[in-house]
């Protein structure tokens, strides 16, 4: 065992963490700090300002994640991979890009442990011209109306195991299931308001998405969220079986469909890195599992 920890920040800690914390081995102690930093980014930005050996230990933490939303963000990062490159490109596991281009970041050279790639529709025609898929990229989250885009087949298509379209439903997809050959994950957004003549219009719509999705040959799941602006509560998993998509039964029927209904005032693109981080056992996949796993065994 290693030494124990004789230097906590008490601002940051209550006594009762304080006393535990200062009297388990180094390693224990570690062990369970790093559990808290996974889970929080503020508890990470705390924890690095105690020492310098925790800031060696949980600044990784803060940098698992990176959030580009707007020019100065690209413009700042930029600079990091030139100030701390080799840290970056260690640590970096999930891209929130929602401005610039991919040509300026260059994935495979600035970011290759890159897991998670999260975009603004306008990114999406972008992605189709990268030849060179970091090797560990498996997700890919998609922000924005799909209205007038479509995922064409490309080398990130054929790459990912999950697939989630956050805001909407997509309206062309790669015709082939073959075309996503790795896909396990898959999950849309379906907003729609009231229920005179939304229903056939859109249930077609994903009906569209779902026939390819469900024939890719490695898919495990198919989650759904339905959101009905006209109303304050969240549909039920009855209404939305029997009454939203009744007219799609036959496909969510499927044994690894889930559906989950949304209150009108939900958010689906705020916190989307958090929401569907692969390794958060609080993630919309995870949640989705579960309840898949449990709908599986009745």
């Amino acid at each position: 065992m290693g030494a124990k920890l004789t230097r906590l920040n008490l601002n940051e800690a209550n006594d009762t963490w304080h006393r535990v914390l200062q009297h388990a081995p180094e390693d224990i102690s570690r062990y369970i700090l790093e559990i808290a930093a996974a889970n929080d980014r503020r508890t990470a930005a705390s924890l690095v300002l105690v020492s310098k050996q925790f800031r060696e230990w949980f600044e990784p933490f803060l940098y698992r994640a990176v959030i580009l939303d707007w020019p100065e963000h690209l413009e700042l990062f930029q600079y990091m991979l030139q100030a701390r490159g080799e840290f970056l490109r260690a640590n970096v596991q999930a891209l929130q890009l929602r401005t610039g281009s991919f040509s300026d970041l260059q994935l495979h050279l600035s970011i290759p442990k890159i897991r998670s790639l999260f975009i603004d529709i306008n990114q999406l025609s972008d992605i189709h011209s990268i030849e060179h898929v970091p090797p560990e990229l498996t997700q890919l989250a998609i922000a924005g109306p799909f209205v007038q885009h479509s995922l064409d087949p490309c080398p990130i298509a054929s790459a990912i195991t999950h697939l989630a379209f956050i805001t909407d439903t997509p309206r062309a997809l790669p015709d082939k299931p073959e075309d996503l050959p790795n896909l396990t994950h898959f999950a849309c957004y379906f907003s729609v308001r009231g229920e005179t003549g939304f229903f056939g219009m859109n249930a077609r719509i994903l009906s569209w998405a779902l026939d390819v999705v469900l024939r890719c040959p490695k898919l495990e799941i198919v989650v759904i969220t339905v959101q009905d602006e006209s109303r304050p509560r969240a549909p039920s998993e009855k209404e939305i079986r029997s009454k939203m998509l009744a007219s799609i039964a036959d496909l969510i029927s499927d044994r690894r469909v889930v559906v989950f209904g949304a209150a009108y005032d939900d958010e689906p693109a705020m916190n989307m890195v958090e929401k569907w981080d692969l390794d958060n056992e609080k993630s919309v996949w995870r949640v989705a599992e579960r309840k898949l796993e449990l709908q599986q065994s009745l």
